[in-house]
């Protein structure tokens, strides 16, 4: 047995009690909420707010892309095609590496990566909870979760790379967005 599957065995050894079987299923599908409500909360935070929505946006679709880059060339099943889980009987799919969590654990470092520790944190300790429940419900292994924590690693690197050369881009476009959204305020206040 290799490690993944023995730390695999021992989280799904933790199922049985209803009351947290229904919390872990719910927090491996639902917590994946904060990434847009955080991304909204930031957009409407003025200029800055929504040029870092748009850095932290970036890294999210760049860590979904890595991620699947990363099932080109490693590919395993779910564990639920091969244990009794609580979500047996799930669509098989490549299960490396884990979308939710890279999803969570991208905009997290995107967050960490504008300034915004507070919000990154938050996130992060989501992704964690998030990649805990995958693997509790039986979705996922450890290793996909840890492929998933790659995946948002190489994709801060890309867009800390990139970020020089396509900061006049998101700040034209940032711009133009608080541009509408200050007419828009202007007139609500006007109209009231």
């Amino acid at each position: 047995m290799t490690l993944d599957t023995t730390i695999f065995t021992a989280v799904q050894s933790m199922t049985g009690n209803a009351i947290i079987d229904q919390s872990m299923l719910y927090a491996a599908e639902l917590l994946i909420l904060a990434v847009p409500l955080s991304l909204i909360y930031l957009w409407f935070r003025g200029q800055e707010g929504k040029e870092d929505s748009i850095y932290a946006f970036a890294t999210s679709l760049t860590g979904l892309a890595v991620s699947y880059g990363m099932g080109l060339f490693y590919h395993h099943k779910s564990p639920f095609t091969m244990y009794d889980t609580l979500v047996t009987g799930s669509a098989a799919e490549n299960a490396f590496p884990s979308q939710h969590a890279t999803l969570m654990l991208a905009v997290a470092a995107g967050f960490y990566l504008r300034g915004h520790k507070k919000l990154g944190s938050s996130l992060l300790g989501l992704g964690i909870i998030t990649g805990f429940a995958r693997i509790y419900v039986g979705e996922h292994f450890p290793l996909d979760i840890a492929g998933a924590g790659v995946a948002a690693v190489l994709a801060l690197g890309i867009i800390y790379f990139v970020e020089d050369r396509t900061e006049p881009i998101v700040s034209q476009v940032s711009g133009f967005f608080q541009d509408i959204e200050d007419q828009i305020l202007e007139r609500v206040e006007t109209a009231t």
